[in-house]
């Protein structure tokens, strides 16, 4: 089985696989919020996710999408402007700035929206991820 990354996706590893490495075990005190909690939509209906955090020197809002049995899907960011990944029918909105919201917006929910949706906060790669609470869809 072949796969393609985007050159987005990739940098994202790398400075994703490079943080686990560099500072498991190490403390920080970004908090990051997403809000609600629980999400309950019929089909076609528009979901929104926000998120935010509370450190200036973090700049970006990064996704995720989690069902049973798969691996968390990369969504897309938030870095001055919403970057979806390409095939991905999600809008990303807002900023990913100190205590600004941050949106994922999932529109014509159906059944395959059912998931677990999470977000992170980050900056450069010399910066832990912070992962946050998890808002779960049915």
């Amino acid at each position: 089985m072949n796969f393609k990354l985007s050159h987005s996706t990739m940098i994202f590893i790398y400075c994703f696989t490079l943080k686990v490495l560099l500072f498991a075990g190490s403390s920080v005190s970004v908090k990051v919020t997403q809000t609600p909690a629980d999400l309950f939509y019929t089909p076609v209906d528009t979901a929104i996710i926000y998120c935010s955090q509370d450190d200036i020197d973090y700049d970006r809002i990064l996704w995720y999408k989690k069902t049973n049995g798969t691996l968390m899907q990369f969504l897309g960011y938030m870095y001055g402007t919403g970057v979806p990944e390409k095939g991905i029918n999600v809008k990303i909105n807002g900023s990913g700035s100190k205590d600004q919201n941050c949106t994922l917006i999932i529109e014509n929910v159906n059944v395959s929206s059912s998931a677990v949706y999470f977000c992170a906060a980050s900056t450069q790669c010399h910066k832990p991820l912070i992962l946050s609470t998890e808002t779960s869809s049915s």
